[in-house]
């Protein structure tokens, strides 16, 4: 694998750094819905419990943009990774002491999605300033690899640290991954310098004209604008599968936290392959009838696993609604990446973040009041979904064609 990837040493602190954070992120995901469903006992909780994690991240996403354009971006998702640990290593401890209610509970996850949603689109900026145009597509297969075997591993782990120890450790582990994750990202800090910025106009000096310009940025390129909202809905998609999965493994599998574990870490293993067919892509040009393609193969996999029976079989059909799952939101982010230039990538990334969870709030709702009445209504609903990035990925390649030169860049 050192090898195959890109040979800038930053970029593989950077892959080894997200790798830790997403492992983290897999153990808490998965220990919060299990504190939540516990509790509650519903499917629409679980939803709610989705949409309170986006309410805050929504208010910031227009002004997240304009901060990771301007600051200096190592320090930035350092200090987001050091929060973050802070704060889940404080829920542990009271969790452990039995002084954590569930409001506070809510308030841990708000925030610690918070944090992430600045985390994140830092990250797409670093890949995109350390990596060079012919690297990047390849560069952000393996960050979808990373975020795939962090969740796969982190499921299996989650699944037993629920099991044999409980969930209040098993958030106190997620702790330790995202401290790790700090240590790592302060070496690339430490051994990489950034890129210089370019100095910012007087007349462009203000927040606002910053975000301002972000949005008609991405508003003004017919191309970009399509790719964008393509790309925005791959996170409802799995803000869905994440409210479904725990009530598909108690009222369809009659399953245990351990089967959880198992199912859950399948749809990352899927996303392994799915980052290493993107590696094999990352030299075509035309990226969108491939992502088309992916869709339509994801929602025959959606179909398949909600018919499933048997824990083997869901395991293999969640495996296939992974890999083709990743595949659709390496190769969308792709398209974007082609078609934005690298002063604008915070703020074309965070409109993409914002657009993604206003859309997630409609979707978990929906998916919710479905799933309350029947799981495999919500499964096919899912797969109905996906026709619309279908159609936002055709629409691009057609103002590419009718805008660009007969090459093409989608």
């Amino acid at each position: 694998m050192k090898r195959l990837l890109p040979a800038h040493p930053g970029f593989r602190l950077l892959f080894l750094s997200s790798l830790a954070t997403l492992f983290g992120d897999g153990l808490f995901i998965l220990s919060s819905i299990l504190i939540v469903k516990k509790i509650s006992n519903n499917v629409t909780a679980l939803s709610w419990m989705f949409i309170l994690t986006m309410v805050p991240s929504i208010v910031l996403a227009p002004f997240a943009g304009a901060v990771i354009d301007r600051l200096e971006k190592r320090t930035l998702a350092l200090a987001s990774l050091v929060a973050r640990a802070a704060l889940i290593a404080t829920t542990a401890g009271l969790l452990l002491t039995d002084h954590a209610s569930l409001v506070f509970v809510y308030a841990a996850i708000i925030l610690n999605d918070t944090f992430y949603y600045f985390l994140s689109p830092t990250t797409d900026s670093i890949t995109r300033e350390l990596l060079g145009e012919d690297e990047y597509v390849r560069g952000e297969s393996f960050m979808q690899g990373a975020w795939q075997v962090g969740l796969m591993f982190s499921s299996l782990a989650a699944g037993a640290l629920m099991t044999y120890l409980g969930t209040a450790q098993t958030m106190l582990c997620a702790a330790v991954a995202y401290a790790l994750a700090a240590l790592i990202l302060w070496r690339l800090r430490l051994s990489s310098r950034p890129q210089a910025r370019e100095p910012v106009a007087a007349a462009e000096a203000g927040w606002l004209r910053d975000i301002q310009q972000g949005w008609r940025y991405v508003q003004g390129r017919g191309p970009l604008f399509y790719a964008s909202l393509a790309a925005s809905l791959s996170l409802p998609l799995m803000q869905a599968l994440n409210i479904l999965i725990a009530p598909f493994n108690e009222d369809l599998l009659h399953g245990t936290p351990m089967t959880l574990g198992f199912i859950d870490a399948a749809v990352s293993t899927g996303g392994i392959l799915s980052a290493m067919i993107c590696v094999g892509l990352a030299q075509r040009r035309q990226l969108g009838g491939v992502t088309m393609i992916a869709l339509a193969l994801l929602a025959g996999s959606l179909v398949l696993f909600v018919s499933s029976r048997s824990v083997p079989l869901a395991i293999v059909t969640y495996t296939a609604v992974g890999t083709f799952a990743g595949m659709f939101k390496v190769l969308s982010k792709s398209i974007v990446y082609r078609h934005v230039e690298a002063a604008f990538v915070g703020r074309a990334m965070t409109t993409i973040s914002m657009a993604s969870l206003i859309i997630s709030i409609g979707v978990s709702l929906l998916v919710g009041f479905v799933g309350e009445r029947s799981l495999s209504g919500a499964y096919f609903l899912l797969a109905g979904f996906l026709f619309v990035p279908a159609g936002l990925i055709a629409l691009a390649q057609r103002k590419v064609a009718a805008t660009a030169d007969a090459s093409g860049v989608v």
